[in-house]
C-alpha cells in the first residue's frame, strides 16, 4: 500500500480471554533497518510515519500480567512524497487523423510509475478532454496514439503520469501539432525525399539521377533512383502503426520502407 502523505498508524490490542490488555509493544522497520521498539501503556498506541520508504510494522499485546502474545500483527505500508521526474511528450509522427506520441518519465520515490493519462484539446479551445488512461508496471515510456481527429486542425496534447502513490506530473507538448489537411487514401500516388549517404532503410531518400547507397540487411548495394523508374502508390494504410504500403507502377528490385510520405 502505497501513500503520498504521512501516515498515522494506530495499533489496538483486543484480549480474548482473561486479563486485560495493559500495554502494546511494537516494532517499526523503515528500508530494512529497524528504528523504533516501544512499550507504551494502554492497549491503544498511535504512530506517525513521516519519512518516505517501505515501512514494517509489527505489534504485540501485554497483559497485566505482564505475558506477551505468542501471536503478532503484520502491516507492510510505504510512502512516496515526490512526483515522477524527466516527463516528456514527444510527437512521433501526424496524419489527417492521427496523432502518435511517446510519453516518457522516471520514478523519483520508489513507488514506481503507475498511469500515463492522455489528455487533447483544440488549440482554440479552452480545456483539455481525456482520451485514455494506460496503466503500466513502472514503465518509463509509452506510446499512443490519437485518433478521429480533424484534418487540417491545431491540437495541443498532454500527459499525466502518475506514480503508485498518486503523485503526478503533467506536461504538454511545447507547441501545437496540426493535423494534415491531406488524407491518404489507397491509390495515391507518393514521393520520398531521401538523405544521402549509407543508411538504414527507414532514411532512404532519392533525387533524380543521383547514387545512394542502400542497406538491405547485411549487405550494401548501390542503386541509382530516378523519379521515371520509381513511380509509387499507396496499396495499404495502416495509421495506427506508422506504415504504408507502396507498390511502384514500374518495375524494380529493391525493398524500401518509407519514413515519410507527401502527395503528388
Amino acid at each position: 500500500n502505497w501513500y503520498n502523505s504521512d501516515m498515522l498508524v494506530t495499533i489496538t490490542g483486543k484480549k480474548d480471554s482473561g486479563s486485560d490488555i495493559a500495554k502494546i509493544k511494537y516494532e517499526i522497520t523503515r528500508n530494512g533497518e529497524s528504528y523504533i521498539t516501544d512499550t507504551p501503556g494502554g492497549s491503544t498506541v498511535t504512530r506517525l510515519l513521516e519519512e518516505d520508504g517501505s515501512y514494517t510494522i509489527k505489534a504485540w499485546a501485554i497483559d497485566e500480567a505482564g505475558r506477551q502474545s505468542l501471536r503478532y500483527d503484520e502491516k507492510t505500508v510505504s510512502k512516496d512524497g515526490n512526483a515522477p521526474t524527466g516527463v516528456t511528450l514527444t510527437v512521433k509522427s501526424g496524419y489527417a487523423k492521427t496523432i502518435n506520441v511517446i510519453a516518457a518519465a522516471q520514478d523519483n520515490g520508489g513507488s514506481g510509475i503507475y498511469q500515463y493519462k492522455f489528455k487533447i484539446k483544440k488549440s482554440t479551445d479552452g480545456t483539455y478532454e481525456d482520451r485514455d488512461t494506460i496503466t503500466v508496471d513502472n514503465a518509463e515510456t509509452c506510446t499512443y496514439t490519437y485518433k478521429g481527429l480533424e484534418t487540417g486542425v491545431s491540437y495541443d496534447l498532454m500527459v499525466e503520469v502518475y506514480d503508485k502513490a498518486g503523485n503526478y506530473k503533467t506536461v504538454t507538448t511545447e507547441i501545437p501539432f496540426t493535423t494534415s489537411e491531406w488524407v491518404a487514401e489507397t491509390g495515391d500516388y507518393v514521393k520520398y525525399i531521401p538523405n544521402k549517404g549509407t543508411l538504414k532503410m527507414t532514411d532512404i531518400e532519392a533525387t533524380t539521377g543521383e547514387t545512394y547507397a542502400i542497406l538491405s540487411g547485411n549487405t550494401t548495394q548501390t542503386t541509382t533512383f530516378t523519379t521515371e523508374n520509381f513511380n509509387w502508390r499507396i496499396w495499404d494504410i495502416d495509421e495506427e502503426n506508422d506504415r504504408l504500403t507502396i507498390v511502384a507502377d514500374g518495375c524494380t528490385s529493391s525493398k524500401i520502407e518509407f519514413q515519410s510520405y507527401a502527395r503528388i
